[in-house]
């Protein structure tokens, strides 16, 4: 059974929504140097790399990571291949999702893009039409394949929209490049940090029998 891990590692090469806290990752202690240990220091903010976003993360009342439930976070999951948009609508997606679907990932353009380095402003999104059609063939948790889920410069009302329309759980900057489109078990767990907006989570797909 093939296990994908689609979780792009921390470094201080990560690129960060413009405005977040850059991603330091740097050796503070080292065996080489005559320390009895190798100690690596790390500065991150809450929506570096690959994580997830909770509702509280735009809206001053909605629900926090800590009442997440886990059980949304492990479980079948479809993965979804739309390679040639720039921003994806409903027509675009529409017949791709089955009733029922609670974990949807959509792999685009971004896959086949160089993740790390500088942001990059025309990365493929989801425009709100498409959300709400997710959103109504029971979605809950939606995955995307870069640092939003919505286009740049419209991004928080995509996520507005998701958020008040059902959806629990946006996870962004997933590592779909190896993925073909299909069924999978998902597991994607967040840290467990006392912050409440979001966090970095680790998430891999395992082949469904």
């Amino acid at each position: 059974m093939k296990i994908y891990d689609i979780t792009h590692a921390l470094c201080s090469d990560t690129p960060v929504w413009p405005g977040d806290p850059p991603v330091s990752v740097k050796g503070s202690a080292s065996i080489d140097n005559g320390d009895v240990c190798n100690l690596t220091s790390l500065v991150l903010g809450s929506h570096a790399g690959t994580h997830m976003d909770a509702p509280y993360h735009v809206f001053k009342d909605g629900k926090r990571l800590s009442q997440i439930e886990l059980e949304l976070l492990i479980g079948d999951c479809l993965v979804i291949e739309i390679l040639n948009k720039r921003e994806i609508s409903r027509n675009d997606i529409e017949g791709l999702i089955p009733k029922g679907t609670r974990r949807l990932l959509i792999k685009t353009s971004n896959s086949q893009r160089e993740f790390y380095g500088d942001f990059k402003t025309d990365y493929a999104s989801v425009d709100a039409g498409a959300v709400e059609y997710i959103l109504s063939m029971g979605v809950r948790l939606l995955g995307v394949d870069y640092l939003s889920l919505g286009v740049w410069g419209k991004t928080l009302e995509v996520h507005n929209s998701f958020f008040t329309n059902g959806g629990e759980v946006i996870v962004e900057s997933l590592n779909l490049r190896d993925v073909p489109g299909g069924e999978y078990e998902l597991v994607c767990l967040p840290m467990k940090l006392s912050c409440e907006d979001g966090a970095p989570v680790r998430c891999i797909l395992r082949e469904k029998n």
